[in-house]
């Protein structure tokens, strides 16, 4: 696999294109939730994160996170939301 770096600018701007139209998701969020988590997935491209609950205070926890960071954080969405 080449490298952007590597990319002819006609490639480059096919890529980005693709990135923009696109929903990055990390399924296998692992990290400690803190300032310099936020900080790094804004900065990452990522453009959701699924977040588990294993239980009520990690409920609590992720209410909090929405609350504490409102403009990249979105709580819970049904379905019937979505439409």
């Amino acid at each position: 696999m080449r490298r952007i770096v590597d990319l002819s600018r006609d490639e480059e701007e096919h890529a980005l294109e693709l990135y923009r139209q696109s929903i990055v998701i990390d399924c296998l969020q692992a990290s400690v939730i803190d300032d310099e988590y936020m900080r790094k997935i804004r900065d990452s491209g990522v453009t959701c994160t699924y977040l588990g609950i294993r239980d009520l205070t990690s409920c609590a926890g992720r209410y909090r996170l929405i609350e504490e960071n409102p403009d990249v954080v979105l709580g819970p969405v049904t379905r019937a939301g979505m439409s």
